[in-house]
Parts: C-alpha cells; sequence; structure tokens
C-alpha cells in the first residue's frame, strides 16, 4: 500500500506528498493508564509530537525505520515512548516528499488512548496531495 502510492506519487509531475497514517483499534477496556492518556492525547492532538526530515534512499529503507520508531527502537523510536509513556499508544502520520533520488519524511505524532492489544488491528490510510512550497503549513 505505502510502496505503491510512494511510486505513484514520485511519477507524478510534479511530484506529490504521500499522507500514509496509522490508527490503532482502541481498547474497550478501562487500564490504570487512561486518565494520563487522556491528557496527553488532549496535548498532543494540539501540537503532536514531531520527528522532521528523515531521508531515506529507498521505501525500504522507509519501512524499516517506521518499524523500529513505532516499536520504540532507535533514538527517535525511544523519545516518542518517553513522551508517549504507559500504555498509551501512538496514533502516526507521516508527510512523505519524495525529492529527488531521496524520500524525505516528517512524522506527527497524537499520543492517545491504549489500544486494543488483543486484535493488534490497525486503521491505515494514504492520500496523494500537492508538495506545497513551504514546510511550515504541516
Amino acid at each position: 500500500m505505502l510502496t505503491k502510492a510512494i511510486e505513484t506519487a514520485g511519477s507524478s509531475q510534479p511530484p506529490q506528498r504521500v499522507i500514509f497514517s496509522s490508527i490503532p483499534e482502541l481498547s474497550k477496556k478501562s487500564t490504570s493508564d487512561d486518565q494520563m492518556c487522556k491528557e496527553h492525547e488532549e496535548t498532543t492532538a494540539k501540537a503532536p509530537l514531531q520527528f522532521d526530515d528523515k531521508r531515506f534512499a529507498s521505501t525500504d529503507d522507509l519501512t524499516d525505520w517506521i518499524m523500529d520508531f513505532t516499536q520504540g527502537k532507535g533514538a527517535e523510536g525511544k523519545s516518542l515512548y518517553k513522551q508517549c509513556p504507559g500504555k498509551c499508544s501512538p496514533q502516526y502520520t507521516w508527510w512523505i516528499d519524495p525529492v529527488g533520488s531521496e524520500l524525505v519524511v516528517n512524522a506527527r505524532v497524537v499520543c492517545g488512548m491504549p489500544r486494543d492489544r488483543s486484535s493488534n488491528k490497525y486503521q491505515l490510510t494514504t492520500s496523494l496531495t500537492a508538495i506545497c512550497p513551504t514546510t511550515t503549513s504541516q
């Protein structure tokens, strides 16, 4: 899904931005972290956690980083889970711009309510949009 969107975006003239999001299915059970997660969600919905200007040579490199990042590995993944603690579950949006031979990525994360770990389901979406001349509007 992501690979196809990136291929389409990169072959468009002018190239387009891919907006890729991943939102977990939330748990229906109450947890001891619910109040904390609700507070984090309110805060980060207004001002998402930002991980900007990541650069990748290929879609495979990007997906490897996404897997590490979302599992709390690497510097960014560790930083993410310090800011989204306990059972709170991150909700991700990535802006992916094909620029020359690179993929330039900016990630935004909302620290949400606990996910349903028994189903481990996520809603994944991709969309294409024009790349704005300035990146400050993200």
